[in-house]
């Protein structure tokens, strides 16, 4: 659902905020809190879904996971902004896509392991 979302906002969000351009200033930000808040929403699920799937099996891997995640929050970030400065916005945005797909990927194997045993 995420890779869909990411991929239709980098399509479309252009020509809409294009087309919002004439709009009053609150309207436009409350249009952009909207959008933000759908994508913020789908984003910020994996990581509460995967840490129950790994808290069924192995507990003890809870707060290797939460580490991770401030890792990768940070490292994210930053190589985000390094990549849309040399490679554009838009193949970031790919390139995020692509990670997503590799996390689900992963909580997907995580859940056919956990239904085995």
């Amino acid at each position: 659902m995420i890779i869909g979302i990411i991929v239709c906002y980098n399509l479309l969000l252009y020509p809409l905020f294009n087309k919002l351009l004439g709009l009053e200033s609150k309207i436009r930000i409350l249009i952009s809190i909207f959008l933000l808040s759908i994508m913020g929403i789908f984003m910020g699920m994996p990581f509460p879904i995967g840490i129950r799937l790994v808290g069924l099996k192995h507990k003890e891997l809870i707060p290797f996971c939460w580490s991770l995640n401030g890792i990768f929050s940070v490292l994210g970030s930053t190589l985000a902004i390094i990549l849309a400065m040399n490679i554009g916005f838009t193949k970031t945005i790919f390139v995020a896509v692509s990670l997503y797909f590799i996390a689900f990927t992963i909580l997907g194997l995580i859940k056919v392991e956990s239904k085995k045993s």
